[in-house]
């Protein structure tokens, strides 16, 4: 977001409704992200999903209990994030 110049209300502004902007000062405090407003957010960043959750030293255990609370539909975009992310290191 920082990145791009985008302030939190004019991230929230390009999902198209999908997510707040009170939905996006919480996920840059650190409070988390819903796997509903994944993939809205990622769009409008145009970046893939998993680079939203990445955190190099807490990934594979962030990673492990999202998909260990997850319903069957969030385990499925969490495998999804996973064969993208093994398909792009693939790359050469």
């Amino acid at each position: 977001m920082l990145e791009q110049g985008l302030t939190q209300q004019s991230l929230a502004s390009l999902t198209a409704g999908a997510v707040s902007q009170k939905t996006v000062s919480n996920v840059v405090r650190g409070k988390g992200i819903q796997l509903q407003h994944l993939e809205p957010l990622a769009k409008a960043l145009q970046v893939e999903p998993w680079r939203l959750i990445s955190n190099p030293t807490l990934d594979h255990v962030r990673l492990l209990v999202a998909y260990n609370q997850a319903d069957a539909a969030g385990r499925e975009l969490i495998k999804q994030l996973v064969d993208r992310e093994i398909a792009f290191s693939k790359k050469p």
